[in-house]
């Protein structure tokens, strides 16, 4: 299949390793890690395989999903964000090993910050405990929701999305914070256990993948919004981190300060 991709990755890596890929099938394609997951098959296909197949072989959301279910070894268990713009449709295949599980909609944005959702997966595939409202998973969750399924419903697009990701506001202290528990995600403020800090709003580069199609309305093109680094901006400095995290004081002569850039639009023509 003549299929264009574009996704961001490492050199010499077949998927994009930071799972955030777009199609010309208009195809959308992101994650964010379960929790406490804890299964594998070693006889199973690895992620990458499935991961770069779904992409380049996928005209639809079904496609997707039957791609990374066939052979699932489990490794790196994820909430696959997808979303097919030929169809307006967007879904979230959460993915153990055995048990998996897929929500679909035309009317509604797909949220993940690393908490799973089926009831049988967490019990059978899991140690996530749900019930905790302090870990960064779950207090994402609340603020995504919040947000997301309540605050902008019907308000989503591009512009929105980025400040959704953006987010600084605590949902447990209901304040302005820079730590492990806001969507921005500020763990190297405050390095906890539960440092897994991936965010994915499926709206974001779809709106955009979007708007940019129907400007350029027959060219097969695809383009997408992204900035590199934390989405507010903020700037890392590797010696300032290393002074206040000392158990990373091995890294220091490999660590280089993460500066921040603006939101870029890129593109990949045929």
């Amino acid at each position: 299949m003549d299929t264009y991709m574009l996704m961001d990755c490492m050199p010499g890596f077949i998927h994009s390793g930071d799972d955030f890929v777009i199609t010309d099938n208009g195809i959308l394609i992101t994650e964010t890690t379960i929790t406490g997951f804890n299964l594998f098959d070693s006889t199973g296909l690895p992620e990458f395989m499935r991961a770069r197949k779904a992409a380049q072989y996928s005209n639809s959301i079904d496609d997707v999903t039957k791609t990374f279910t066939t052979g699932n070894n489990g490794g790196y268990a994820n909430d696959w964000l997808i979303g097919d713009t030929k169809t307006n449709e967007v879904a979230k295949l959460e993915l153990g090993l055995k048990d998996y599980h897929v929500w679909r909609s035309k009317d509604t944005a797909m949220i993940g910050s690393n908490f799973p959702s089926d009831p049988k997966l967490i019990k059978e595939e899991t140690t996530f405990n749900v019930d905790d409202a302090t870990t960064s998973p779950n207090a994402r969750r609340k603020r995504m929701e919040q947000l997301v399924l309540v605050n902008l419903k019907g308000k989503l697009d591009a512009e929105v999305g980025k400040q959704v990701e953006a987010d600084h506001v605590d949902a447990l202290q209901n304040a302005n914070a820079n730590n492990r528990c806001v969507i921005c995600g500020h763990i190297d403020e405050k390095m906890q256990k539960d440092a897994q800090n991936g965010v994915s709003l499926l709206i974001t580069q779809w709106v955009l993948y979007r708007e940019k199609l129907q400007r350029l309305n027959s060219q097969r093109t695809c383009s997408c919004g992204r900035t590199w680094d934390i989405p507010a901006a903020a700037i890392l400095l590797a010696r300032r981190f290393t002074k206040i995290h000392p158990e990373y004081a091995w890294q220091s002569k490999y660590l280089n300060n993460m500066m921040a850039y603006p939101w870029t639009l890129f593109s990949a023509k045929k």
